[in-house]
């Protein structure tokens, strides 16, 4: 076994851990092992937004200073045991094998590759044409204050709720902020984009020079961007509770609207080593976003 590695029992399986002393986060002196003992506390209630879903590997061997990659493919190496999803590649006749990480154990192999980041599929294995979320992607001009974000999430929370439609919120981890929607397995990802454009005009006409859609710089100057492209066959989101490769080891993490409307929190305030103790007081606050299916209603004109 690799230097200052383990066996861990986990589920009737034994998972070798290694490298535990290796800095993952070097201005908080934050190790792979926190990581893995983080996802470990927090494997409960984060692998249920994990299951059934095909899983986009990022590895950061070395830690979020080091240089990081996509993995697609399931290694060579990997246990008999992980999970896998046969996906054929858009634009190709080639196929790949995804992971698809929904128990404790593959939990934790994943994240001892250095997968720091958890990024599932908008859609299940069962039909990766049609999703169960539809996700708003607020993603803010560099130098812009947080509250401004948190102001118009509560805004968009407040005229989906108008017609019909909650939205849970939490932090991406990075910057930004997502609004989840659950959704009944029944729409196209083009439908689901073209529902959320014509929620965006709305929303302009409510809230005029508060947020764009349009990418280029020029036109986002003072805006949130409200990203709904991510919205697609074979594309990803970071799951509730992942950390992220970010300085301060932070969590993308879930809020309550009285958190999203009051506009104090920033996601510095959530990390690997606060999440835990917030998890335990609040249990997931997130959970509507498993149970709760909803259809996409007619928007006004």
């Amino acid at each position: 076994m690799a230097k200052n590695g383990e066996t861990w029992e986990l589920d009737g399986r034994e998972v070798q851990v290694t490298n535990l002393d290796k800095v993952f986060w070097p201005e908080e002196g934050l190790t792979k092992g926190d990581l893995l003992r983080y996802y470990r506390k927090a494997a409960p209630t984060l692998l249920p937004y994990m299951q059934d879903r095909p899983f986009i590997m990022r590895a950061w061997p070395n830690g979020i200073e080091g240089k990081n990659f996509y993995r697609w493919r399931v290694p060579e190496h990997a246990p008999e045991w992980l999970e896998r999803f046969t996906y054929h590649l858009q634009m190709s006749n080639r196929t790949a094998e995804l992971a698809v990480v929904d128990e404790l154990p593959e939990l934790i192999w994943i994240a001892n590759q250095g997968a720091i980041e958890l990024h599932p599929w908008f859609a299940t294995r069962h039909d990766v044409e049609r999703p169960t979320w539809m996700v708003f992607d607020l993603d803010p001009m560099e130098g812009m204050e947080f509250g401004q974000v948190l102001q118009v999430g509560a805004w968009i929370h407040e005229m989906l709720a108008e017609v019909g439609v909650t939205a849970t919120p939490k932090t991406s981890g990075g910057d930004g902020l997502h609004l989840f929607v659950p959704l009944e397995p029944r729409y196209t990802f083009e439908e689901v984009r073209t529902w959320m454009g014509r929620f965006i005009e709305w929303f302009e006409r409510e809230h005029p020079g508060s947020v764009t859609d349009d990418k280029r710089f020029a036109e986002r100057e003072g805006k949130v961007l409200i990203d709904y492209s991510q919205n697609a066959v074979g594309k990803s989101i970071v799951a509730p509770y992942s950390a992220r490769a970010k300085p301060g080891a932070r969590v993308s993490t879930p809020l309550s609207l009285d958190e999203l409307q009051a506009g104090q929190i920033r996601p510095e305030h959530f990390t690997i080593n606060t999440v835990p103790e917030r998890l335990t007081e609040q249990g997931d606050i997130f959970v509507n976003v498993l149970s709760a299916p909803q259809h996409l209603p007619a928007l006004k004109d």
